[in-house]
């Protein structure tokens, strides 16, 4: 018996009474992809069984275990709650309904605010597209790479009598799987490049690029799928998105599902020439190797610095993804949302104490600009930030008009941008969407040592007189934290190689400490020095039982701004722990400037 029938059997105690069938039946007449959801029931079958499966080319394709399901779920091998927690993302729409499908206090609260109830299709279109993966389209006929991302509602509605019924769904990320459900069933498919894929449908989260867009069309906005926090939302209660790092952001997922680049070419043997060797294939189609030596590649692997090129990629897709964002809206005629600012050009709970880390350039007190965390240096920014700048603090609140002149003019737009149709996706109609098309590709290129130093380098110049920005210091700490678990990684790999300054190191270190009881990235983060707590990766052996002493910290009991300004930390956070932190932030960022050269490590 497949361990699918135990979690099948053991879970349906869920007595949902909203029918999602009901909830937007006119748009659910609008959607007209290609690419349809098949709803979680048809993943689960597979992907939650540790035993090797034969796929359709009639083997087990080498003994892969199957369990990224359980794991995702938090079920142990015989489908039972398991000791360490789910990812996050298993427990989604639990955030904002209960088990008999009324809302939870805080999204009564918000809906009451905002004037919808449940269920409702504003109810659908503001909140479940993001907490359940509802697919909704403003214009079905628009391409973009998120098209076909989430599960119609006859898919919700079958997947509330399987484990996943509290989850996003395995379609809200992976996409819609209509079309590659039986092709991704065969070795063939190992080999396919993440283009081939997403033809079919698929979205390759092997590619940094790729997972950036996923992630942040909830986790920072998409207006054409109807996920967009307004500040309407965001007054009413719901708890602000923290910035975003897409290394940082998987490296503390509980029970990761996935198994990494570095693990599958490590577990990777090299099969004779005159084989097929398929995952050399999967290798090669998501990082472009030097050489198609097989050690070459292998080490070439070993030596990527992943943690710091994913950072990268994802604060790029970060800042692409915003400036689209301003340009809809700029463009649109909806312009005035406070979202679209950054929100500590009004929230200043922190600035009157940290006013030696704030020297903020062209900062004008009354007249917010945009979202500093998205902001890159300019010699790698989509965008030069002077003239946009200079748009936004025209008036109070920016000029629209200026704004979008602005953004046209730096991007280099075309006079006309088409917006639906096949043309939608020409890499020459939009300069943001080529250019993120561009990122997949440099998402398969190596980092080398020197390149990772280069970047953080880059970065850290331009952060350190936006320090005083909360977010922004707390996602600078996160990029050092993922360059710096490279370093390490490869000066194990390299022991006789040139050192970073180990005082640096030393520092380093103790900046990560007196971060972690004040800033988790999320409630799966464990205490600093320890393996994750009850942790599993996908492909690994069940664990013995752990003592779990992760505090989960809910939506309910965070508030917006102030004493606890993140929805992800610990402990009691005060203003002036905060403050120290930022601080401490900074004296490290001006010592690691000055004692480290632009290129190269000290010997």
């Amino acid at each position: 018996m497949l361990p699918f029938t135990h979690l099948k059997s053991l879970t349906v105690a869920c007595a949902w009474s909203v029918s999602f069938l009901c909830l937007l039946p006119s748009v659910q007449a609008q959607l007209t992809q290609t690419a349809t959801s098949i709803g979680s029931s048809g993943c689960l079958n597979c992907h939650s069984n540790p035993f090797p499966l034969n796929n359709l080319d009639g083997d087990n394709a080498d003994g892969v275990e199957m369990q990224q399901a359980r794991l995702f779920l938090g079920r142990d091998t015989n489908g039972n709650p398991s000791p360490s927690p789910a990812d996050p993302h298993a427990q989604a729409l639990s955030k904002i309904l209960l088990s008999d499908g009324t809302p939870t206090p805080l999204t009564s609260q918000i809906i009451k605010e905002i004037g919808i109830i449940v269920p409702s299709d504003a109810f659908s279109k503001t909140c479940l597209t993001c907490h359940a993966g509802f697919q909704f389209r403003s214009n079905p006929t628009q391409e973009s790479l998120t098209l076909a991302l989430g599960r119609s509602a006859e898919s919700i509605e079958e997947d509330l009598q399987t484990p996943a019924n509290q989850s996003i769904g395995c379609e809200a990320c992976h996409g819609a799987a209509s079309n590659y459900f039986q092709p991704h069933q065969t070795k063939r498919w190992l080999g396919l490049s993440a283009d081939n894929k997403s033809k079919q449908g698929f979205f390759d989260l092997a590619n940094p690029a790729i997972a950036a867009e996923v992630c942040l069309s909830c986790h920072l906005g998409s207006p054409s799928e109807s996920k967009v926090v307004s500040h309407r939302i965001y007054a009413a209660g719901h708890p602000p998105l923290p910035p975003f790092d897409l290394a940082k952001s998987l490296d503390t997922t509980c029970n990761q599902h996935w198994i990494d680049l570095k693990d599958k070419a490590t577990r990777w043997s090299p099969l004779p020439l005159t084989s097929n060797d398929v995952r050399k294939n999967y290798l090669l189609a998501h990082f472009q190797a030097s050489s198609s030596d097989d050690a070459a590649i292998k080490s070439e692997i070993a030596n990527h610095f992943d943690n710091t090129l994913k950072s990268f990629i994802g604060i790029q897709t970060a800042q692409a993804m915003n400036l689209k964002l301003i340009h809809n809206q700029a463009t649109k005629g909806d312009w005035g949302d406070y979202a679209s600012f950054d929100c500590m050009g009004c929230h200043q709970t922190l600035y009157k104490q940290i006013r030696s880390s704030t020297s903020i350039p062209n900062r004008i007190p009354g007249r917010p600009l945009w979202a500093y965390w998205t902001r890159l240096p300019d010699s790698i920014s989509l965008i030069h930030n002077k003239p946009l700048d200079e748009a936004f603090l025209a008036q109070p609140f920016g000029n629209p008009t200026l704004i979008s002149k602005a953004l046209e003019a730096s991007l280099n737009y075309p006079s006309t941008i088409p917006t639906t149709g096949s043309s939608a996706n020409n890499s020459s109609a939009n300069p943001i969407d080529q250019s993120m098309k561009r990122l997949q590709t440099r998402a398969r290129e190596p980092m080398t040592r020197d390149q990772a130093q280069v970047w953080i380098r880059a970065l850290l110049t331009q952060r350190r007189d936006f320090l005083g920005n909360e977010w922004v210091a707390k996602q600078t700490l996160w990029a050092l934290e993922m360059y710096f678990k490279d370093i390490e990684a490869y000066e194990r790999l390299n022991p006789t190689s040139p050192k970073i300054d180990p005082e640096i190191q030393e520092a380093f270190r103790a900046l990560q400490q007196q971060s972690q009881s004040i800033w988790f990235s999320n409630s799966c983060t464990p205490p600093l020095g320890s393996q994750k707590a009850g942790s599993q990766k996908a492909g690994s052996q069940e664990g013995a039982p752990q003592e779990i002493t992760t505090r989960e910290i809910t939506a309910q009991n965070t508030p917006p701004f102030g004493k606890h300004s993140n929805l992800e930390h610990a402990g009691e956070q005060t203003d002036e722990q905060t403050a120290e932190l930022i601080e401490a932030i900074r004296s490290f960022v001006d010592a690691y400037l000055a004692n480290t050269p632009y290129v190269g490590f000290k010997n």
